[in-house]
């Protein structure tokens, strides 16, 4: 009998993907460096200050104790997640009670791309920032959810101008990603336009998907702030921590979510399938970063002049 031929194709979803940018780019650099071009790269940001002696001694350690060499918990180990809590708690006044969840993730990238799958059904809005990480509209096609551009406009000094959107998309929007301090633009949120983001949330209905990434490069003199400071924001907001700018650590691969207890859990409901956490020996580095770092002998973009470090995202 004749093998019929059969065509495999992408899915459509994947289909509808644009190009990945910071791919596109290498490839680009990777060209103009073979025609013997010099370069300046304004692609994907590393630090270009190495991961702090004690943070990869830390994880050197930890590395050889075979007791880490086992599967990890898939919320996190007790350790880190203590850590993370108590950094929250100094850096932004935000006590983790029994309303709050805590969990890791192996980088805010992963940590961002799972959400849609936890808490959109296709069809639904998520609304995007523009320009904006390309994580977030990726993250809403490969869910078979419906990506919304929200334009932050310099006249607006760069924020999102939530009451010029399209009342149809509000009407299925579940998901309002935001990302301040903002990449590209450097643009920061006061406090009070998160108590009005909440606000709007909260009449709308509307996770809110705060990437924190950058939370300590800022240029403007004020304190770090979290959304997670905003009375009420507890029930309606899941914010990403990355380890990758704040310590130099964009290899290691980990960073935490915060938010409503409920919320962490149907996040981690998710992203337990599809993933075994955040490697053990890795997660005491992230520990060691988030416990020492303000030691004279810990140098990162935290406690490095402005300047000391480059800062694009991963």
């Amino acid at each position: 009998m004749e093998k019929k031929s059969v065509l495999i194709a992408a899915s459509g979803r994947v289909s509808r993907l644009p190009p990945y940018l910071f791919a596109e780019l290498d490839r680009k650099k990777a060209a103009a460096l073979r025609k013997g071009l010099d370069i300046i790269d304004f692609g994907i940001g590393d630090p270009d200050l190495p991961t702090p002696d004690r943070i990869v001694r830390a994880g050197a350690g930890a590395l050889a104790d075979p007791a880490f060499h086992r599967y990890p918990r898939n919320e996190g180990s007790a350790f880190f997640l203590d850590a993370a809590r108590s950094w929250l708690s100094g850096e932004f006044g935000v006590e983790a009670g029994e309303e709050m969840g805590v969990a890791a993730v192996i980088g805010t990238k992963e940590g961002i791309a799972h959400v849609p799958m936890a808490f959109c059904n296709p069809g639904d809005v998520i609304l995007t920032p523009s320009p904006g990480y390309p994580v977030y509209r990726a993250a809403a096609i490969l869910a078979d959810a419906v990506p919304v551009d929200v334009p932050l406009k310099r006249e607006n000094s760069f924020l999102p101008d939530l009451d010029s959107l399209d009342p149809s998309a509000l009407r299925s929007a579940r998901i309002l990603y935001l990302n301040y301090p903002n990449n590209p633009t450097g643009a920061v949120m006061p406090l009070d336009e998160m108590k009005r983001v909440v606000e709007f949330a909260r009449r709308e209905d509307l996770l809110i998907v705060s990437d924190n990434s950058y939370s300590h490069i800022r240029f403007d003199g004020q304190s770090p702030a979290s959304f997670l400071q905003v009375e009420g924001a507890l029930p309606l907001c899941l914010e990403f921590h990355s380890l990758s700018k704040t310590f130099n650590m964009t290899g290691w691969r980990i960073g935490f979510v915060a938010g409503g207890a409920g919320l962490v859990k149907a996040f981690m409901s998710a992203k337990e399938n599809i993933d075994s956490g955040v490697f053990t020996a890795v997660q005491k580095a992230g520990a060691e970063a988030l416990t020492s770092c303000g030691d004279a002998s810990a140098t990162c973009s935290r406690c490095t002049p402005p300047g000391g470090s480059s800062s694009s995202k991963a």
